[in-house]
């Protein structure tokens, strides 16, 4: 995909582009309900200009995604690539792993962790840079989007051992992956959020929906075109996709489960969210599903901001 960036010529629209909300004719529906899907065609067609994933990190998650990699094909393609190296063993030794000695190689972090473990770090230090930008649509300030990415995998961690739950494959990835979208749709929000606003407090919608309605998408679509477009493993790209209606995923998953759950705690725990963070509901059939407790909850919000404020340097976390 190269290294293009999202321009404005495709990110940006003129107001008059958004329909007008509820009170039209049928002559008026129709023609608003095209200038929508207008709107949806473009913000979709938007991702092929967010900036690809650098070639060496993409090779080592292409390596790293598949589910019975052994280490012999993983350390190789850290160990070459100074980049990834550092980040790892700088959260290798991060209090969040709590080793008694400093790890000083690829090879004994890969050991020492495993490769879902190594998995994770290296997802996560990709993608951190990338959506450590502020994103006006959503009044999120720089690295806030990043917080509340972070704690939504840490929270996804603590409540399945909460629950007595083993993480499914990438549940971590998909919880840091979950929000990406926005780094998509901040433009267009932006010049939308009047009518999203409005319409979500006038009909008591989660805020997704009211995105729906009037820009014919959502984050969690836009994040999931993205992450196709970026090669994730469609098992990522269908959590991203419907964190927010895991009710209608085409199959149940424990991950978009725990991804959904997790999502609200780190809501409810304040950390990272715009104005659209308050209007969000956690699932109570997700809940139900899972056997998750008031008192879960709880914990769970108390061990996320625990582990955050650890996590505040090694993360390059400003706000916790």
């Amino acid at each position: 995909m190269g290294d293009k960036t999202l321009h404005d010529s495709h990110a940006r629209m003129p107001n008059d582009d958004f329909p007008p909300e509820q009170t039209r004719g049928r002559g008026e529906s129709l023609g608003a309900d095209r200038r929508t899907k207008e709107i949806r065609e473009k913000i979709l067609s938007s991702v092929q200009y967010i900036a690809a994933i650098p070639p060496a990190a993409s090779k080592a998650l292409d390596i790293l995604m598949d589910p019975d990699v052994d280490l012999p094909k993983v350390i190789p393609c850290l160990e070459f690539d100074p980049g990834l190296t550092s980040n790892l063993l700088r959260l290798v030794n991060s209090p969040y792993f709590g080793f008694q000695r400093d790890i000083t190689s690829v090879r004994e972090a890969c050991i020492r962790l495993g490769i879902r473990r190594v998995r994770d770090l290296v997802v996560a230090s990709v993608v951190g840079p990338i959506v450590r930008q502020s994103i006006k649509g959503y009044s999120l300030e720089s690295c806030a989007l990043w917080e509340h990415s972070v704690a939504t995998a840490i929270a996804s961690e603590k409540l399945s051992g909460a629950l007595g739950i083993q993480m499914p494959f990438a549940t971590f990835t998909s919880a840091i992956l979950h929000d990406v979208g926005k780094i998509v749709m901040g433009t267009f929000v932006e010049i939308g959020s009047g009518p999203i606003m409005r319409l979500s407090r006038e009909q008591g919608l989660d805020f997704n929906k009211a995105e729906q309605q009037i820009l014919g998408t959502d984050h969690a679509e836009v994040g999931a075109a993205l992450l196709h477009e970026w090669s994730f493993p469609q098992i990522i790209v269908d959590v991203v996709r419907w964190h927010h209606d895991p009710e209608e995923a085409p199959e149940p998953s424990i991950s978009l489960d725990i991804v959904h759950c997790a999502d609200g705690i780190a809501i409810m725990s304040g950390i990272g969210i715009g104005q659209d963070g308050l209007r969000y509901r956690i699932s109570d059939d997700v809940s139900k599903r899972l056997g998750v407790s008031t008192k879960i909850y709880e914990r769970v919000i108390f061990e996320t901001l625990t582990m955050m404020t650890k996590m505040k340097d090694i993360f390059s976390l400003t706000s916790i």
